[in-house]
This record gives C-alpha cells, structure tokens and sequence, in this order.
C-alpha cells in the first residue's frame, strides 16, 4: 500500500512540475510579446512646415455666379436670422511661447504673440487661437506677420480629423471676418470691409463638401454699404446688416441662391463663339477710319482684341454670366495696350431676342457709331 501511495505521490509531483514548467514558459512568452507592443505618440509639427491649402481667391470668385440681394426690413431679419453661437472657446494647451492644437494624426505647434513687446519686425510670424466650431470639426486661428513693415492677417481653419489647415484669403491686408458656418455646415460665409474706403466690402460663401473640403462657391461685393453683420436663414438663404453713414442707419438684405443650385456643367457654353464688331470714327483723307472688335469665348479660353485706328490690345478675360449678360473682366493683358486692366468690367455682352450687343470703355465718344438701347451691336458667328 506505502509502495502504491508512493508511486501516486510521484506521478502527482511530476504532473505539478509539468503544468509548472508550461504556465511559467506561457507567462515568459507573454511578457516578451507585451514588450514588443510599442505605442508610436502622436507626432508634434510647427505649424509654418505644415502644407497650407489658400481658398478665396477673387479670380476664382470672379468665375463663379454673383449673389443677388434684395432689401428686407429689420423684423424680417431678425425673424429669420438664426442667432446660436457656433463659435466655442475651449481651452488649448500652452507653453514657452507657444499654444499647441491637437488632431486626430499630428499636435500643431503654433507660436504666440508677445503682448509685452509691441515692436514687430519684418520676417515675424505669430498666431492666435479663436475657437473651435463644433458643426465644422474645426479649430480657428489668425496668423499674423509683417514685411516690408506692414502687418498683414489672414483667418485659418483647422481641420480636426486630418489635420489640414485653410487660409481664408483677405480682399485687404487685415483678417476676414469671423466665417459663419450654414446651419447644415454646407457652407461657410464671411465678409470683409476695406479699410481705407468707406462702404466698400466684399460677402464670400465657400462650400464644404462630404469630405470637409473647402472651395469657393459665391460672392457679393459692394462700393456702396458697409457690412456689420451676416447670419443664416437656413443653409440657402444669407441675412445681411449693412450701412452707407458709419453705422448711423441700417439696411437689412438678404441672399436666397437655393434657385440656383442646378448643376450646369458649363455655364458660358451658351455664350461659346466668336462675336465681331465693327466701330467707326468717320471718312478721314479718304480712309474709313475706325477699328475692329473680335470676342473669342470658348470652353478653355476668352480673349477679346481690338485692331484699327490708334487701337490695339489683346486681352485675356474672366466670364460670370448674370441673367442674359457675360459680364467679361480683365486677366491680363495679352499684347498691345494696357488699358483694359483699369476698366471693370472690361466688357459686358448682351443677348435680346437672338441678337447681341456690348458695352465697354474701349468705346471712346468720338465714334460715329451709334449705340442701340442695349447698347452696339455686335455679331455671334
């Protein structure tokens, strides 16, 4: 019996020693792979290297359909206006001169302004934090500088989830206005007033897309109001306060482009041709003098030239077509005179009942032409 408990005993041992053996290999294996699980941090970049996405270019404004205002009384504006403040001041992260904004794949390391030492010397780059819009996923900055010792400021977002930063391009040398996202944060508005002229401001819309990409959509400009306030009425409709005696009286206006929401893929084709005028001063020592206007307008390109007596110039032009006008501004100028960059807009075509007419400041009063009631007339081919 002493013999048969023995052998047991032992078998038991040797069991234990066993289950021994492998909880103590499993445990080693276990710590070794817990030491190979590595967390990366999350990466601190300087704002000034990261890649900067400019939006709000008057080029590309200038492209794209205006918006058309109509007056409104005050109650209507304040009936319709939508007042909630989509603008938040959480707190952000600072140390040694700097704030820190973090995304979803980077922290941005931003340098403040010194509010102690107010001499500011050209090549200087500083930031502040705004806010962030809770609707957008986006914080909001201003970054500052100075060249040629003159300060300039421009408005930026900051895109949480992927980390891209837009600039707000300024008409002027300050910041844009505080932009108002839509409702739906379709879209995005902000106004600028231009600081040397009184009532001259410019309205912008840009549009966000799915993807939280931002890209110009609409724009108003005025050299008659001064802009105090915007708000939405919905994602389709702007509100607007303006004044044209520095705030003694308003005016109230409002934007609805939700009739224009049609997708054209082109909205000039219509226009697409060659359009030809002929402009005369008169019989002079036997020669008809006078001079010719050629349109070109196509998909890729519109020029307009003008060839004769003491003229010639070749410009490159801009197109917005507004009701049955091409409102047609100066690009560049191409060859020839100048003159055409001084004028806005350059030209303005017509279309009544099949025919065409244009206006411009080319036509001087000495021509012996005569306008009609849409003004010259000129030929599509």
């Amino acid at each position: 019996m002493n013999i048969y408990n023995n052998l047991i005993y032992t078998k038991m041992g040797k069991n234990l020693l066993l289950f021994l053996l492998i909880f103590s290999v499993l445990s080693c294996r276990k710590n070794d792979e817990n030491k190979t699980k590595v967390v990366s941090p999350i990466e601190t970049i300087n704002i000034d290297k990261v890649k900067n996405i400019e939006v709000g270019f008057s080029d590309k404004y200038d492209s794209l359909p205006k918006l058309s205002i109509q007056e409104i009384n005050e109650s209507e504006f304040n009936k319709l206006k939508n007042s909630e403040n989509l603008l938040i001041n959480n707190s952000v992260e600072r140390k040694d001169g700097f704030f820190y904004i973090k995304t979803n794949n980077k922290i941005l390391q931003l340098k403040e302004g010194n509010e102690k030492n107010n001499v500011r010397k050209d090549g200087d780059i500083w930031y502040e934090y705004l806010g962030f819009y809770p609707s957008l996923d986006m914080y909001t900055i201003t970054g500052n500088s100075v060249s040629e010792s003159l300060g300039f400021s421009d408005f930026e977002l900051i895109n949480k989830s992927n980390g891209k930063v837009y600039t707000i391009i300024s008409p002027g040398d300050d910041k844009v206005e505080n932009p108002i996202p839509s409702p739906k944060s379709k879209y995005v508005a902000y106004y600028y007033n231009q600081m040397y002229t009184d009532n001259n401001s410019f309205l912008g819309i840009l549009k966000i897309d799915a993807a939280k990409n931002i890209s110009e959509y609409r724009s108003f400009i005025s050299e008659d109001i001064k802009i105090y306030q915007i708000a939405w009425s919905g994602d389709d409709i702007i509100l607007i306060k303006a004044s044209s005696d520095n705030g003694k009286s308003f005016k109230y206006y409002k934007s609805d482009f939700s009739s224009n929401q049609k997708k054209i893929a082109n909205p000039i084709s219509k226009w697409n041709g060659t359009y030809t005028s002929r402009l005369d001063y008169g019989n002079g020592a036997g020669i008809n003098n006078g001079w010719d206007l050629e349109i070109h307008i196509n998909n890729e390109n519109i020029s307009a030239s003008g060839n004769g007596y003491q003229i010639g110039f070749k410009d490159e032009l801009t197109a917005v077509e507004d009701g049955n006008k091409l409102i047609l501004k100066h690009k560049k100028n191409i060859d020839g005179y100048s003159l055409g960059e001084n004028m806005n807009p350059e030209f303005v075509l017509i279309e009544d009942k099949g025919k065409y007419y244009f206006k411009s400041e080319w036509v001087d009063s000495d021509i012996i032409t005569k306008p009609q009631k849409n003004g010259y007339e000129i030929h599509k081919k």
